[in-house]
């Protein structure tokens, strides 16, 4: 494993055998906001004008599977489609009525409303009293629809039972 400064701030890592290719560009930091947290991407221009992900020139429309942006090692970068990427984001910090990702509050019913996405399609998987049953809900249909690419938001299991 290398690192490539990407800024002051950053280092991002990449394999052995990719230093060569990922060396010749100039990187730079962008944060992205992707649901509660801000990721790292390194970006670079290509000899065209066109930016280029330093993830994307090693392996085009990658999903980086343990979050972090700026470790670009070939073990952690998945082929994925736009929508599987977006699986793996988290829940969004701004003002909502829940806390877990795929749960709102339904004012009409009085009750908790559970669904998902799958292949930009929104899902509805239910009606709940209680907020942690509807998490259940959405954790069941992302094991069943995304597999291991969900990144699961019920920690509730943890904090509901304690």
């Amino acid at each position: 494993m290398k690192q490539i400064f990407v800024s002051p701030d950053y280092v991002a890592k990449v394999d052995d055998a990719d230093y060569d290719l990922v060396s010749a560009y100039k990187w730079w930091s962008v944060r992205h906001r992707h649901g509660g947290l801000a990721t790292v991407y390194a970006w670079a221009r290509r000899k065209n004008g066109t930016k280029v992900s330093m993830h994307g020139l090693l392996v085009p429309h990658a999903d980086h599977h343990n979050n972090d942006g700026l470790d670009n090692q070939r073990d952690n970068l998945r082929p994925a489609t736009q929508s599987q990427n977006r699986m793996n984001t988290r829940k969004t910090v701004s003002p909502t009525s829940s806390k877990f990702k795929g749960v709102c509050w339904h004012k009409k019913a009085k009750k908790w409303m559970a669904s998902i996405k799958i292949n930009h399609t929104p899902r509805y998987l239910g009606l709940f009293i209680e907020e942690y049953e509807a998490a259940e809900a959405y954790d069941e249909a992302a094991t069943l629809k995304t597999f291991p690419r969900s990144a699961f938001r019920c920690s509730f299991r943890r904090s509901w039972t304690a």
